[in-house]
C-alpha cells in the first residue's frame, strides 16, 4: 500500500522522526523500522535529495550520524498522513461497531498505547 504516493516504508521513517525532538541516530532508526543499514542508508540519502530530511554527525559518537526530518519533510507526512487515515478508516475502522471501537479503544489503553505526540 502506498500512503499519499508515499512509499510505506518511507512514511514510517518520516513518522518516527517527527515524533523525535532532536532526530534520530541512523543506526536506532535501522532497528525501529526492521531495516538494514544499507537499506535504511539508501532511503535516507533518497529523502535527503528530496529536501524532507537532513543527516548530521552524532553529537555523541562522531562515527555516526543523526537523522532529523525538515519543515518540508513535515508538510510531506502531513499530506501523506491523510491519505493514512483515510485508509484505516476505510480499511478497519469503518468495520467495527461503536461498541467494537470501545472495546478496541479499551484494549489499547490497558496495553499503555498512548497516542503519539503531536
Amino acid at each position: 500500500m502506498e500512503t499519499h504516493q508515499m512509499p510505506l516504508s518511507t512514511y514510517e521513517v518520516l513518522l518516527r522522526l517527527a515524533w523525535a525532538k532532536e532526530g534520530i541516530r541512523m543506526t536506532d532508526l535501522a532497528h525501529q523500522v526492521n531495516f538494514t543499514s544499507g537499506g535504511l542508508t539508501r532511503l535516507v540519502d533518497r529523502l535527503e535529495r528530496q529536501g524532507w530530511i537532513t543527516r548530521t554527525r552524532s553529537a555523541t559518537d562522531l562515527r555516526g550520524f543523526t537523522a532529523t526530518i525538515t519543515s518540508a519533510g513535515r508538510k510531506a507526512l502531513k499530506r501523506a498522513n491523510r491519505q493514512h487515515l483515510a485508509d484505516v478508516r476505510e480499511l478497519f475502522l469503518d468495520k467495527l461497531s461503536i461498541e467494537d471501537i470501545a472495546a478496541l479503544a479499551a484494549i489499547w489503553k490497558r496495553l499503555g498505547a498512548d497516542p503519539p505526540p503531536s
